[in-house]
């Protein structure tokens, strides 16, 4: 079992809203918004406990929102995330107890240059700099058809120790996509993190931007 902790800004849950939409078509996910309330509202003491029974009910992945009230809670210290998400970095909270493989961040507004290079996870960025690791190279919006190039910068290893190489792909939808741009590329890089397979997951994508389920 898979375990994605997400950060993002205050109350918000639109990156998580949209990373559900897109890895429930893929793997079992289970969302849990605040650990503090699952451990007191279950017969689990412990947070181990409570995967546990996740994966004993097959459970693919979970996504474990984090709030600030909860980061430096010593049941995060035992629990070593496959990835931690920081859809928003300027509101910056300080996750030096929580044990990494994989730190993906939002290149964009990361005010925090000194913690990322600190980081002993493997990193990974996106946003619209060309510098990111995961960026559009291009947005084409028209009355009939919007189409977004998005452009791997370099090759990523997923969690399976595959290689995928540095490319671009096209997404087509009939809605905006701008004002989604973040959540997309967020969802988007930790699915081929997973080992989802790009054609698998430009259809989807596609399919949910046609159904207006990913959030702004």
């Amino acid at each position: 079992m898979k375990i994605i902790g997400l950060i993002e800004d205050g109350e918000g849950s639109d990156t998580l809203v949209t990373l559900y939409n897109i890895l429930k078509s893929f793997f079992k996910v289970k969302i849990v918004v605040s650990f503090k309330k699952i451990l007191k509202d279950t017969n689990c003491n412990t947070l181990d406990a409570y995967f546990s029974h996740l994966k004993s009910e097959s459970v693919d992945l979970v996504i474990l929102k984090l709030k600030s009230s909860e980061v430096f809670h010593k049941e995060l210290e035992k629990i070593s995330f496959d990835f931690l998400l920081l859809a928003d970095t300027k509101k910056f909270l300080n996750t030096q107890f929580i044990v990494a493989n994989h730190l993906i961040y939002n290149y964009d507004n990361c005010v925090k240059t000194d913690f990322i290079k600190e980081q002993r996870s493997i990193k990974y960025s996106y946003g619209l700099s060309y510098n990111a690791d995961f960026f559009p190279s291009s947005i084409e919006e028209n009355y009939t058809c919007n189409k977004i190039m998005l452009c791997i910068n370099k090759s990523i290893s997923t969690l399976s120790g595959k290689t995928l190489e540095a490319q671009e792909f096209l997404i087509k939808t009939n809605i905006s996509v701008e004002s989604k741009i973040y959540n997309i590329l967020a969802s988007l890089l930790c699915c081929l993190l997973l080992d989802v397979k790009l054609n698998d997951l430009i259809t989807q994508v596609e399919l949910l931007l046609k159904e207006e389920k990913i959030h702004a």
